[in-house]
This record gives structure tokens, C-alpha cells and sequence, in this order.
């Protein structure tokens, strides 16, 4: 996952995710190789005002994602897409631009171009991975009970049979004839 400043836990439930940062990258725009900034790799920030942009859906409270943040005015988000593939070959066909995180620059599918943003500040995103609270090694306590037999006297008495002797007294019997012979 990934958090803006000023970096909060991604939960407030009870035990919270363990987060760990990975790294902090900067963000870009994600354009058409072929539309309206071919064959550049920087833009200035009011290039963006009224560019057609490609978003996620967010709550009202929050800004759009997917949208360059502190833009002046409402951006004008033309489609909405969930998922960073779809939002991509949006952006490949010249349907809008998008934002994206510099480290995925070498993974983009041709026909896409990572544009650095001038004449604003740089937008940093923390990339996270977060998972379950670590909980402390349970070591099971351990009963004063003694621990049940794992064969029963009948079972004892058949592996005896098998052997050759008979259960009970008479392999007592049959052991000290042995030793005599």
C-alpha cells in the first residue's frame, strides 16, 4: 500500500497492522507516448488544470487519487478506473492521463510515458507493507495429568501373541523356560 504525508496509521482497529516502510518514490504522470505530450519527459504543473485525468474513486472527504494533488480548481476526471492496469492502457490510448509512482517507470506498458512534474513542489508516496500483528511464541502449558497410554493392555497382549508369547502369566512363564533351555 501507499500513504501521502503526513503518513498515518492505515488503521485505527484494535490490534493494529504491523506497517513496515519500504521506500519513499516520487510521483509522476503516466501519459500517452502519442497524445498530448509525445516524446517529452517533464511537463509544468499548470499543463495539468485541464488535462483529462484517469482516477480512483475516493470519498467525498479526500481528494481524488489518482490526480496530481494541490491542482488550482476542480480536475476533470473523465473516467474512473480501480485497478493500476486498466487506469494504464486508459492512459495508452489517449483517454487521460494518470499519476503513478516513479519506481514503476521500468514496468509500464509500451505506449506509456513517465512525465516529471516542474513548477510544484515533488510529490513523495511511501510505499508500505503492512500485515497481521506479530504475536508473542504461545508455548502450550504443559498438564500435570499423566499422558494417556499409547496402546492399550489389549494391544500389548496382541503384539505378544504375534511375538510367540502368550499374554499375561504364561509369557512371564514362557520367558524363564527360555532362559533355562
Amino acid at each position: 500500500m501507499t500513504s501521502r504525508p503526513p503518513h498515518r496509521s492505515p488503521d485505527a482497529e484494535a490490534p493494529r497492522l504491523h506497517v513496515t516502510p519500504v521506500q519513499d518514490a516520487e510521483l509522476r504522470v503516466a501519459a500517452s507516448a502519442t497524445g498530448t505530450f509525445p516524446r517529452r519527459t517533464s511537463l509544468h504543473v499548470d499543463e495539468l488544470v485541464d488535462a483529462p485525468w484517469i482516477a480512483t474513486s475516493s470519498s467525498t472527504s479526500e481528494p481524488p487519487l489518482d490526480v496530481w494533488p494541490g491542482l488550482s480548481g476542480r480536475a476533470h476526471i473523465v473516467h474512473s478506473a480501480r485497478d493500476w492496469l486498466t487506469k494504464l492502457y486508459l492512459a495508452v490510448g489517449g483517454f487521460g492521463i494518470t499519476t503513478i509512482a516513479e519506481r514503476l517507470s521500468p514496468v509500464l506498458p509500451s505506449g506509456v510515458i513517465p512525465l516529471r512534474v516542474k513548477g510544484a513542489a515533488p510529490e513523495i508516496r511511501r510505499v508500505l507493507v503492512a500485515g497481521s500483528p506479530v504475536q508473542p511464541h504461545h508455548r502450550p502449558r504443559r498438564s500435570r495429568r499423566r499422558s494417556p497410554q499409547l496402546f492399550s493392555r489389549n494391544d500389548r497382549q496382541a503384539t505378544a501373541h504375534i511375538n510367540g508369547r502368550r499374554p499375561g502369566r504364561d509369557a512371564h512363564r514362557q520367558d524363564q523356560s527360555d532362559a533355562r533351555a
